[in-house]
């Protein structure tokens, strides 16, 4: 029984809006799609491919989210008080390029209230960072002296908190740190 056209375009809208500028033109037997791009250009894909793979958005992992957004965050930790790209090690006061330092993290990052936390992280060497353990006696202390007495120890009881961030908060955050990395 052949599909009707209406049918096939109506069930293949994915498609088209994953693959730009793509026309589905007909569906045959289940067996191959046939596609036209705005310059004319025409090709099949068959069955053979797995139809449903390339019809499906596949969704991002949760584990590939955080990492997208520890990598935004840590992009913008790194950069947002470099000056012409030198930064300076928040516990040792090491001046180095941006790219050369790391996203040191006060509470550690297994804590998801605080993990990204713009107070929480500050640039650290490599030394300071994975060589001392952060030096986090060291790095309490340079918070409460930049951001006011007591800030270390608002940090760890926000750290003791239990947050679950959804994949939608996720990428939102994404978002709004790469937009802000561009403007850095």
């Amino acid at each position: 029984m052949p599909i009707l056209e209406a049918e096939v375009q109506k069930s293949f809208k994915p498609l088209t809006k994953r693959l730009d500028n793509v026309k589905l033109i007909y569906y045959l037997r289940y067996e191959s799609v046939r596609l036209q791009t705005q310059d004319g250009s025409a090709s099949t894909i068959h069955a053979k491919y797995n139809l449903k793979s390339i019809l499906k958005k596949k969704k991002p992992s949760r584990s590939s989210l955080v990492k997208r957004l520890d990598s935004e965050f840590s992009k913008y930790i790194r950069q947002r008080f470099a000056v012409r790209g030198k930064a300076r090690c928040f516990t040792c006061g090491k001046i180095d390029h941006w790219k050369n330092l790391q996203c040191g993290h006060f509470q550690s990052r297994k804590h998801y209230s605080t993990r990204w936390n713009p107070q929480n992280c500050q640039v650290q060497c490599v030394k300071c960072n994975i060589f001392r353990q952060g030096e986090q006696f060291i790095f309490g202390k340079e918070l409460d002296k930049k951001y006011g007495i007591g800030t270390a120890k608002e940090l760890h009881l926000e750290s003791l908190k239990t947050v679950k961030l959804s994949n939608v908060d996720l990428q939102e955050q994404i978002k709004y740190y790469k937009d802000l990395n561009k403007t850095l």
